[in-house]
């Protein structure tokens, strides 16, 4: 494992040096205090697209590039463009210097842990998750960007090959002359596994910094908008919104290591997979205070500068609090970075029901056409009732972002979302037709006590009382049905943990995610039960319901027929 040497990254107090068999850490080399300046890194050596612009590549990322592939240089891809073209220079251009990121690239990991990695077995630990569906859809879409921008360029190299063979041929097309330029994209060197390297590395240690002239102050703020609204499952197709900064790998930063968790307030200071030694106490891990870094930007002088927050002595490694302005599920930490936290909130990402789904492919089709007796051309262009009622919906979905890929379960909240899409589209033609957008700024959602609480506090049905009650039966029903798809029990995962029966640290992670899934649909099932419970009692007309399991509940109340209308 070697250190990091790069020019324009400066390092005070303290060094790159390997904590592990397999990774880099910043060890403090004499006492340093809150404040003291750690590392300084220049904003030349950011690996971002202003660097790949002023870079070989440069042309290739034109407006009026001659490749088709242009429209798949996205701000990610044109990191990861820039950083696997400087990790294959010395194989492209042996007689030439080498890059100037190259001791940098030389420390980066030759793989990240992250699903993406896992072999169709470990995909299986994962048993029905939603992680599986979106590693494939990652997978899938990584080999799509993969062949649209590198098949334009690995025909320059086999056109100069030709060339090369035959350069007397004069029936050559003009626009060929397009191609000279990127001749050194060889297939045999960019291939779709460097590809996968390339983003995973720009997945995993991508930084947002502030554009040239922003505020000095402003890289936190940057920082905690990106995260806030950043969407790990998703590759993205479009460059990022100029007013969140830019996206940069910046050496030296990215060595950081996030704080260990403490186990009996006694630091678990090695995990050694190697011999299967993986005992992680879920209940009593904790975080502990550790050594950290901060970050202010100087982009006046076009420097990061990362400072001290807390003292750190001689040989103590130094960390940095990483999802400081967002929680990120074990799902997505798994997915994006390839580790997971044993003390993170209970969450699952789960698909749309049913409901949802008919309501969007119902409303994709095109109206029916107008009957053939119609006479009037105003009776000839009007539509029929239940389409008009479908796209109101569907608008309103989208309007308030209640119409998702996933949504968001989480073991310790009331899952609002979910719910509120479910009250949409399950109104009634009457419902939907009266519908005022004010009912969802106006709800709150319901207020549990604590801990063995029988009490809650609920706020009047946004829409009527019927619709609450058919949707919460939606979402638990649904729920359920997620629960039930996995082909192990909660019961079961937990006994293999804690008997520690698993083999890799792959099999570990992925038993993790199961036992988070499982606890986070069990708890809101029960939470929505609890809520279904509490709320019929509320309702006079229907108290005598109350005591009666859930599926009385059901044929207590009528289905309407129409809440698709």
């Amino acid at each position: 494992m070697s250190k990091i040497d790069i020019d324009a990254v400066t390092f005070d107090s303290f060094q790159s040096s390997p904590v592990s068999s397999s990774s880099l850490g910043f060890v403090c080399t004499e006492q340093v205090h809150p404040g003291d300046s750690l590392l300084t890194i220049e904003r030349s050596v950011m690996l971002s697209h202003l660097t790949a612009k002023d870079s070989e590549l440069g042309s290739l990322l034109t407006p009026h590039s001659p490749f088709p592939s242009s429209r798949y240089l996205t701000s990610t891809n044109v990191i990861a463009l820039h950083l696997l073209y400087e990790k294959l220079r010395p194989a492209m251009f042996p007689h030439q210097p080498p890059s100037r990121w190259q001791p940098y690239i030389q420390c980066l990991p030759r793989q990240v842990d992250t699903t993406l990695y896992f072999s169709p077995l470990e995909l299986q630990w994962l048993q029905n998750s939603s992680l599986v569906t979106s590693t494939q859809l990652r997978l899938s879409t990584l080999e799509k960007h993969y062949h649209s921008i590198f098949d334009p360029l690995f025909q320059s190299f086999q056109h100069s090959r030709g060339k090369r063979v035959d350069d007397e041929d004069s029936d050559e097309d003009e626009s060929d002359d397009d191609f000279e330029e990127f001749t050194e994209f060889d297939p045999k060197l960019f291939t779709l596994d460097e590809w996968k390297w390339a983003l995973s590395m720009v997945w995993a240690r991508t930084f947002v910094v502030p554009e040239e002239g922003a505020r000095l102050d402003s890289i936190e703020r940057q920082q905690q908008r990106k995260e806030k609204t950043s969407n790990n499952f998703g590759l993205d197709e479009s460059d990022e919104d100029s007013n969140l900064g830019m996206g940069a790998l910046v050496p030296g930063a990215d060595f950081f290591n996030a704080p260990p968790l403490l186990k009996d307030k006694q630091e678990v200071a090695k995990i050694n997979t190697n011999d299967n030694n993986i005992a992680i106490d879920q209940e009593t891990a904790r975080f502990v205070q550790h050594p950290q870094v901060g970050v202010k930007a100087g982009t006046s002088s076009g420097q990061l500068v990362y400072y001290a927050l807390q003292p750190c002595s001689p040989g103590q490694q130094i960390f940095m609090e990483y999802g400081k302005y967002k929680e990120h599920s074990n799902q997505e930490l798994l997915l994006d970075y390839g580790f997971i936290r044993t003390d993170n909130i209970d969450t699952i990402f789960v698909l749309p029901p049913s409901q949802l789904l008919q309501l969007f492919q119902s409303s994709h089709s095109p109206p029916p056409p107008p009957s053939s007796s119609s006479s009037s051309s105003s009776s000839s262009t009007s539509l029929p009732a239940s389409y008009v009622i479908q796209q109101k919906k569907k608008k309103l979905l989208q309007k308030h972002r209640f119409w998702q890929e996933y949504y968001i379960i989480r073991a310790d909240q009331f899952p609002g979302q979910l719910v509120w899409a479910l009250r949409l589209a399950l109104m009634t033609s009457k419902e939907t037709q009266e519908f005022k957008d004010l009912a969802v700024s106006a709800y709150e959602d319901p207020v549990f006590g604590g801990p063995g609480s029988k009490s809650m506090s609920i706020s009047p049905p946004p829409i009527s009382e019927d619709n609450e009650r058919l949707a919460i039966r939606s979402a638990i029903r649904h729920l359920e049905r997620v629960s039930n798809s996995y082909a192990s029990t909660l019961q079961v995962d937990e006994q293999l943990l804690k008997g520690h029966k698993y083999e890799s640290m792959n099999e570990f992670h992925a038993l993790m995610v199961r036992v988070s899934e499982k606890k986070a649909l069990r708890d809101t099932v029960q939470r929505l039960q609890f809520y279904l419970h509490h709320f019929s009692q509320q309702q006079p007309q229907n108290k005598g319901n109350q005591d009666l399991p859930l599926a009385d509940y059901d044929s207590k109340i009528p289905l309407q027929q129409d809440y698709l209308l």
